[in-house]
């Protein structure tokens, strides 16, 4: 159970952005996408891509789970393992690729009749801005493994 609840509530992050867009609609989407360009392209790597590849995990998972081929702890593990680890990879590698034409914020409020300086300072919703913002996390996940390895990640 353990491992499906960590495994939705993954699944669950990826939702923020298309609630987002439902509710500020196309002009919300032209916003963000004046600020990060490639954020289209991003969102598919991040939403689509994990959750389709999470999701049949966990049903792959359950398939053997009903064929007794592993047990309750097996299946617990490797679906919270596998869908914590593809979103961990998706959002590592949109940092190395795209990493200043698109974001890994979840809560992107975006003022499309405001200053284009001042589209991403909200007032009342900075807090959730940060503690929503992922680009920070991988960005200093990239760079202890920068300064461990010496590689450069580059695209």
């Amino acid at each position: 159970i353990v491992g499906v609840t960590v495994g939705s509530a993954s699944m669950a992050l990826l939702s923020v952005y298309p609630l987002q867009l439902a509710w500020g609609g196309q002009e919300w989407w032209n916003c963000v996408q004046t600020v990060y360009p490639l954020q289209a392209w991003g969102m598919v790597m991040y939403i689509y891509i994990p959750a389709t590849w999470a999701f049949a995990s966990i049903l792959f998972g359950a398939t053997l789970w009903l064929r007794k081929i592993i047990n309750d702890v097996e299946f617990g593990l490797g679906a919270m393992a596998l869908s914590l680890l593809m979103v961990l990879i998706t959002v590592l590698s949109q940092e190395v690729h795209i990493p200043s034409v698109s974001t890994q914020r979840l809560y992107i409020p975006c003022d499309p009749g405001g200053d284009f300086n001042a589209r991403f300072v909200p007032t009342g919703d900075s807090l959730w801005v940060d503690r929503l913002d992922f680009s920070l996390f991988a960005q200093s996940i990239l760079q202890r493994v920068r300064d461990v390895t010496g590689w450069r990640l580059a695209p």
